[in-house]
């Protein structure tokens, strides 16, 4: 019970990271750091300090076996997920951003279904339904207050990247049966390191250090330590405890935590109908969350 605890508090941090991501990585994107190259520098950042925290475990190598899952979620999960997220994001709206992420929840769920026969419980549909709407209908009625032309392939963009998300959350969870998590973590974005290096690093060399003001760079840390390293060790860590689909399911607050954030800077004061919304979100990740097909990984010997 006390793991399960821990797992919801992660992912409610995760979700105050991740609202407050759609903010502060639009201000570095493309004005001063292009999308490629941001990706480069995010995962490249976190896979050395996701090896700096795996020191005091020693490095070892995944089984043969896991090789080719490790990689297809270093594809899905780190490279595909944030290069089209943040090419989207530069191309639209945070409002669309994050009314496009809301399908990844369902995805997680239908995707758990047809790859690990997972059982979809009233109560998980019944979450599902309740956080879903409610987070639709507060980024809808907020997105006439949106001065930022969207393209629609900046949608489509996020689109995909749901779509990725989703599907590692469901392709990861066999490696969380044998391997420790921060293992997992570690093993995924060296894969994904792969990928984006060739990708990102003509852009990471047009980037003017010197000109960068200390803001901008105060952002993009806070990409790099907290939405990509502390983020994703949360994520895999409540993975472990309470499975895919509830850890999906925390997408739903982040609309919701961003205009608290924004009425805590002073930009915004929430309205009656965003503060019930919001609760309903609460009350969906909540009643989704209360089933007993969410049961615990238990660790195997690889």
């Amino acid at each position: 019970m006390k793991d399960k605890r821990m797992a919801h508090a992660a992912l409610l941090c995760v979700a105050a990271i991740y609202s407050i991501n759609y903010i502060w990585a639009k201000d570095v994107m493309p004005a001063y750091v292009q999308s490629s190259g941001f990706i480069l520098l995010r995962v490249l950042g976190a896979s050395i300090l996701f090896f700096i925290l795996n020191l005091s475990k020693g490095f070892s190598w995944p089984a043969r076996s896991d090789i080719g899952r490790i990689f297809l979620c270093g594809m899905l999960g780190v490279a595909g997920n944030q290069l089209f997220f943040f090419k989207g994001l530069s191309m639209t709206s945070p409002v669309n951003s994050s009314i496009i992420m809301t399908i990844s929840p369902l995805l997680v769920v239908v995707l758990g279904a047809l790859l690990h026969k997972e059982k979809i419980s009233v109560n998980r549909w019944i979450g599902l339904a309740i956080a879903g709407t409610a987070a639709l209908l507060l980024i809808v009625a907020g997105s006439t207050l949106s001065s930022i032309q969207s393209h629609p392939l900046g949608d489509f963009f996020i689109l995909l990247n749901a779509s990725f998300y989703a599907a590692y959350l469901v392709v990861v969870q066999p490696l969380m049966k044998k391997y420790p998590p921060i293992k997992v973590i570690q093993w995924v974005f060296m894969a994904g390191l792969c990928v984006v290096i060739p990708v990102g690093f003509h852009q990471v060399m047009e980037i003017e250090w010197t000109q960068l003001p200390s803001g901008i760079l105060l952002r993009m840390a806070f990409v790099i330590v907290f939405t990509t390293f502390i983020a994703y060790l949360f994520n895999i860590y409540a993975i472990s405890k309470v499975g895919s689909a509830i850890t999906g399911m925390y997408i739903y607050l982040q609309p919701f935590l961003a205009s608290v954030f924004a009425a805590l800077s002073g930009m915004e004061i929430p309205s009656a109908f965003q503060l019930f919304m919001g609760g309903l979100v609460i009350l969906g990740v909540f009643i989704g969350s209360t089933t007993a097909s969410s049961n615990p990984f238990r660790l195997q010997k690889p």
